[in-house]
């Protein structure tokens, strides 16, 4: 799918975009009528992947529906699916349903507001109560605490953290080593200091005793982190400057896309499924960092030697490296070695498991991992959930993508040093490269490009079973670099 110029009938679908820009139309009678007719337009002949509108008006479209979109949350199912189908059909990737707060309307509910620090119980529908909470994982750290969908997994009236060392009254297990629990007690009896948690959401003793009570395994949570990060409309859009041409790209998927907006400047094949080799490691890392103590010593196992390429990383079999140490050749230098250790030593099986769940916590439905490193063919995943994925990884794990971006890191006399060609450029942001004989040469990145007069965005560039990956990456950045921008009116 190319952005290109092109002339668009002048129907009713216009006359609702207007509606929805200046009266900021209410969500059921814009779904009821504006919504239903963009959505009528969008599946007439006149509206086909690859002859789209001209961009600053699908755009417009875009910032109209978001006006919509907002009020949604406690709308109906069938509201939200229309519009999930708008999405679709104008070319925005939408997350998970918990980015955008969506409650449950039948049983017990709970979800936490990581940007408010409010935790909110629902039942059959309707809020029951909120209770503030008073401390979470620091952002941008290996603790930050994971946005996604949940279900309360063990409940304990008092639980002794194994890391920690700490009380944690009142503990509601949601995912691998974090809870909702009471302000942790020291082994001594006295609080912990206040500051930022481990990654558990702490509340005071007395609100997590009532949730407490309220909760029951299996019950949903939903924890967003500070609500939908796309751009309200605010009379800015993308603009074509030319578009002439057509990309050379030998990639059999690929994909760039505004990582705030969701909206896809360039795609071919964007729902493929398709073999992802080492970009795998994103997902490994951050599974390590979800169920590992980062400071616990790990033994190498003679396991994790015998993977193809073990040499890479330079680990050898009985050596003892800290958790999150092992984090660092095996993203910088694609270490599978590196991988497998940290998979065995939680239970290899498990772990997959965590990783699976993982992706389906964030939305990433159409991803499956076979193993931790991306040596199998069964690794697969498309290039809208690899987005997804870059997505959440910026949003709550941006520690990985950070140690992604350097060029080389040093642990004692061991230097590791990155093989990703982007590594060390000011614009990278961070990503991951694999190949195999079943992926070919994969790599995702996250670019921040000067699209704007006064800014950059940050667009995701994805490429999988290409020929060429560097200059795949290369061709499409420097194509929106030179006819896209985000701005008030095309030239």
């Amino acid at each position: 799918m190319y952005l290109r110029k092109g002339k668009t009938r002048e129907t009713s679908y216009v006359f609702w975009i207007i509606v929805a820009i200046f009266s900021g139309v209410f969500v059921s009678s814009m779904a009821a009528n504006g919504a239903l007719e963009i959505y009528s337009y969008l599946k007439s002949g006149d509206f086909k992947s690859g002859n789209n509108l001209v961009y600053s008006y699908k755009s417009q479209a875009i910032g109209a529906l978001k006006s919509g979109f907002a009020a949604v949350g406690e709308s109906t199912d069938s509201t939200r699916n229309a519009i999930k189908d708008i999405k679709s059909s104008l070319g925005i990737i939408a997350m998970a349903d918990y980015e955008n707060g969506k409650n449950i309307s039948k049983g017990k509910f709970i979800k936490a507001d990581l940007g408010e620090m409010r935790l909110s119980l629902f039942e059959d529908g309707e809020k029951v109560k909120d209770f503030d909470i008073l401390a979470k994982g620091k952002e941008g750290s290996p603790w930050e605490t994971p946005s996604g969908q949940y279900s309360i997994l063990s409940k304990e009236e008092n639980h002794l953290s194994s890391i920690g060392l700490v009380w944690m009254p009142y503990s509601m297990q949601f995912f691998g080593n974090f809870f909702i629990h009471g302000w942790p007690i020291n082994m001594d009896g006295t609080d912990v200091p206040e500051g930022y948690s481990g990654g558990c959401i702490r509340l005071s003793r007395e609100d997590a005793g009532e949730v407490f009570k309220f909760a029951e395994i299996n019950t949903p949570i939903n924890i967003i982190g500070g609500g939908d990060n796309a751009d309200s409309f605010s009379g800015k859009y993308y603009n074509l400057r030319s578009g002439k041409g057509r990309l050379n790209i030998s990639a059999k998927a690929y994909l760039a896309a505004d990582m705030e907006s969701g909206e896809i400047l360039l795609s071919e094949n964007k729902d493929d499924v398709l073999p992802i080799a080492s970009i795998t490691k994103l997902v490994t890392a951050l599974v390590s960092l979800d169920v590992i103590n980062q400071y616990k010593e790990i033994v190498v196992p003679s396991e994790a030697m015998e993977v193809p390429y073990s040499e890479v990383g330079n680990l050898a079999v009985g050596e003892k490296i800290m958790a999150g140490d092992l984090i660092y050749p095996m993203l910088i230098e694609s270490s599978n070695a590196a991988a497998e250790t940290l998979a065995r030593y939680y239970g290899r099986s498990s772990f997959i498991n965590q990783m699976n769940n993982r992706m389906a916590a964030i939305g990433a439905n159409n991803t499956v991992f076979d193993d931790p490193s991306g040596i199998s063919s069964g690794n697969t995943s498309t290039a809208v959930d690899l987005f997804k994925i870059m997505k959440h990884l910026h949003e709550n794990r941006k520690y990985i993508l950070d140690i992604t971006k350097k060029t080389r890191h040093n642990v004692g006399k061991r230097e590791w040093k990155n093989n990703n060609p982007f590594a060390g450029l000011s614009e990278h942001l961070g990503g991951k490269t694999g190949y195999t004989n079943a992926a070919g040469q994969t790599m995702v990145s996250l670019f921040s490009l000067p699209l704007s007069e006064f800014g950059s965005r940050n667009i995701v560039v994805v490429t999988l079973g290409s020929q060429d990956r560097e200059s795949d990456n290369t061709k499409m950045v420097d194509y929106l670099k030179k006819n896209v921008y985000f701005g008030v009116k095309a030239d």
